[in-house]
């Protein structure tokens, strides 16, 4: 799946909260590898981290394809299933929209 900067940040900060089994974790630690991005892709992107926020060059930006486990992806659903069960979406999760239907179209 292709994912622009908005979804691999957004997939980053939900994969650092994954909860599961040892295995499970070595999958998504795997998996991550792939996710995060490379110095070139920082220098590139021009991607600055100030506190919270991460920006970068949008005129400069990319997508990147990327295959994640069915681990991940059920990972990342169950994530996105409990914030909504609980009325906990907020705007700030705008981007969960275009993740989960990525992320639901294609897994290795």
């Amino acid at each position: 799946m292709k994912l622009n900067i908005k979804n691999r940040v957004k997939l980053l900060d939900i994969l650092n909260s994954y909860k599961g089994t040892l295995d499970g974790l070595a999958v998504v630690l795997d998996d991550l590898k792939e996710i995060r991005f490379s110095d070139e892709e920082n220098k590139d992107f021009e991607i600055k981290i100030e506190g919270n926020a991460v920006n970068w060059n949008p005129k400069k930006e990319k997508e990147k394809e990327v295959t994640v486990s069915k681990i991940t992806t059920d990972w990342v659903n169950k994530f996105i299933g409990d914030k909504d069960s609980k009325s906990e979406i907020t705007v700030d999760d705008i981007e969960l929209i275009d993740l989960r239907t990525k992320l639901n179209e294609k897994t290795k």
